[in-house]
């Protein structure tokens, strides 16, 4: 009898699935393959079968019952909160930590307002910590998006305390603790390259060399390099067209971003929208971008110089990598170092628009670069399917495992209550810092100390 795997998003599966689903859906069509699959999620509007089960996140009872039948759950990281008491749940748990959502907070954030006391604003980045901490302390696997992000996560799970003796006897260097199941490309072939996706854009025409910034514009990305750009190319050549697809997330009553709406301002401005920015203020459905992907000659991927970018995967770049179209991007993240060692695009430093224009104009004037970059493309894309960066999540599921050390982790938790727990932290400090830290520990000094200074 084959195992089942559950898995839980926060994502909305629809017809196609979009945003964080694409990867959910492609996951469960590749476990699928070798176990007895259910994908639960808020927003479900898939009837047909698909090889696994479709459930609702809000059939709580049902969502319950699966989950004690199953052999392993597998949940994002962000769905947590909504089914906290997972967290408690015997079932052995991986959780997918490949968006670093405290990281994507900073960028949302303003400083300033959380410094002059916006108290909600700072409530949420706490609730964050603390929900991705208790997290932490709870998973039996984690699964990140690269080596990158492996060590962010090894560095938190380090101060959650889950790198301890009980974990090293199992496992030396915590390799079965944090795996890089990263994003794929499908298993269907992109479509072939034809130029139709363009008919939809009255302005882009089928001589045009069109720019496709082929995801949304979040507060961490970096639209206006490209878009001042663009001023720079306007007086140059006018057949260079930039189309952004989409300025929203796929999800009902999603609204523009603060850089969103200062890319159209900024683009009615310069008198660039219409005649060589486009910009569609919606979310562009999954069919009418992959034509987009195969019509494009160049695909972006530009973002801010920041640590969300240095920790941060790129999941327009695997739609870029399945149609093979070459990449330009702004320098820091993993995935833009790969492309350039790779030889799939060109890496440009962040903010630098008169080498981005200068760079456009040169890859335009010579289609054999393009077409070597576009071959590179389909070579390496066979190494990034699903099938193959699935492999470790699949192994776990054939044999899964219970994190060795929940008994270390649950002693952590408890305080020093016993006289002798509390003698024994001080023999350590004694040991360790000498007899002044051993004193200071004291509850006796410490009272003393309250009733004399307060």
């Amino acid at each position: 009898m084959p195992r089942r795997i559950t898995v839980i998003t926060s994502g909305r599966v629809a017809q196609p699935p979009t945003g964080m689903a694409v990867r959910y859906w492609e996951i469960c069509s590749e476990l699928a393959r070798h176990f007895d699959v259910a994908l639960v999620a808020p927003v479900v509007e898939r009837e047909a079968n698909y090889g696994f089960e479709l459930l609702s996140l809000h059939r709580t009872r049902a969502v319950r019952e699966l989950v004690d039948c199953s052999d392993v759950v597998i949940a994002s990281l962000d769905v947590l909160p909504n089914v906290a008491w997972l967290l408690t749940h015997p079932a052995i748990l991986c959780i997918d930590v490949m968006w670093p959502r405290v990281l994507e907070e900073l960028e949302r954030r303003d400083v300033v307002d959380c410094l002059i006391g916006r108290a909600e604003e700072c409530a949420e980045l706490r609730a964050e910590l603390d929900w991705t901490t208790r997290a932490l302390k709870r998973g039996d696997l984690f699964i990140c998006g690269n080596d990158r992000q492996r060590d962010f996560w090894l560095g938190w799970l380090g101060a959650a305390g889950r790198l301890n003796h009980a974990g090293r006897a199992a496992d030396s260097d915590f390799s079965n603790l944090v795996q890089v199941v990263s994003t794929g490309i499908p298993r269907q072939p992109p479509p072939q390259r034809n130029l139709h996706g363009r008919n939809a854009w009255p302005g882009i025409g089928p001589d045009d060399f069109l720019i496709l910034w082929g995801g949304g514009v979040w507060d961490w990305t970096d639209p206006f390099t490209p878009l001042r750009a663009m001023q720079r190319l306007a007086v140059r050549d006018t057949a260079i067209k930039l189309l952004f697809v989409g300025l929203t997330a796929p999800t009902p009553g999603a609204t523009m971003t603060a850089t969103g709406s200062q890319l159209v301002q900024e683009s009615e401005r310069l008198g660039l929208a219409g005649r060589t920015v486009f910009i569609h203020k919606g979310w562009t459905p999954r069919e009418q971008f992959n034509e987009l992907l195969r019509a494009a000659d160049l695909g972006i991927s530009f973002h801010k110089h920041t640590l969300e970018s240095r920790f941060s995967i790129r999941t327009r770049f695997f739609d870029y990598l399945w149609a093979g179209l070459p990449l330009l991007a702004s320098e820091g993240d993993a995935l833009a170092d790969y492309a350039e060692r790779q030889g799939l695009g060109i890496v440009l430093p962040t903010g630098d628009d008169e080498r981005f224009a200068d760079t456009v104009l040169e890859v335009r004037r010579d289609p054999a670069r393009l077409m070597a970059m576009r071959r590179r493309m389909e070579e390496v894309a066979l190494q990034w399917t699903y099938e193959h960066v699935c492999q470790p999540l699949v192994e776990f599921c054939r044999d899964p495992r219970r994190r060795p050390d929940a008994e270390f982790v649950r002693a952590m938790a408890r305080p020093y209550t016993s006289m002798l727990g509390a003698w024994q932290r001080r023999l350590r400090l004694l040991r360790n810092h000498g007899l002044r830290a051993a004193l200071a520990d004291s509850t006796i000094l410490r009272s003393l100390k309250r009733r004399l200074f307060g």
